[in-house]
């Protein structure tokens, strides 16, 4: 089995012209806060930018975030973003490995392979 290790994650909605920068320790990061703070929000956005669907309320959807998670994959660094329904992957020196429109279709094969 692959070590994965999810470093970071930065959000930016152009529409609401705001960005979020979320940095995770490799070994623990405890997310907590009160009611309604994004905590949810912010776990879904880390399945959605590797292609998931999650559930979302109507403001994060209006929002239209784009989305990037740099992560490790047996130490080799990765990083995939998403911006709508387009997803893009690099490899740790920012170099463009390849894009894909259709998450069954091209990522999920690509990232059965690559896990």
């Amino acid at each position: 089995m692959r070590k994965l290790y999810i470093s970071e994650i930065l959000l930016l909605s152009q529409k609401e012209m705001k960005a979020r920068r979320v940095e995770f320790d490799r070994y623990r990061t405890l997310i907590y806060g009160k009611n309604h703070t994004g905590k949810s929000s912010l776990i879904k956005c880390i399945y959605r930018t590797f292609g998931a669907e999650p559930i979302l309320n109507s403001k994060f959807k209006d929002a239209n975030v784009i989305s990037l998670v740099k992560f490790e994959l047996d130490g080799e660094k990765y990083q995939i973003m998403r911006d709508g329904k387009r997803f893009s992957i690099y490899d740790g020196n920012d170099n463009h490995l390849k894009s894909f429109e259709s998450v069954t279709n091209e990522l999920a094969p690509y990232l059965s392979e690559l896990f």
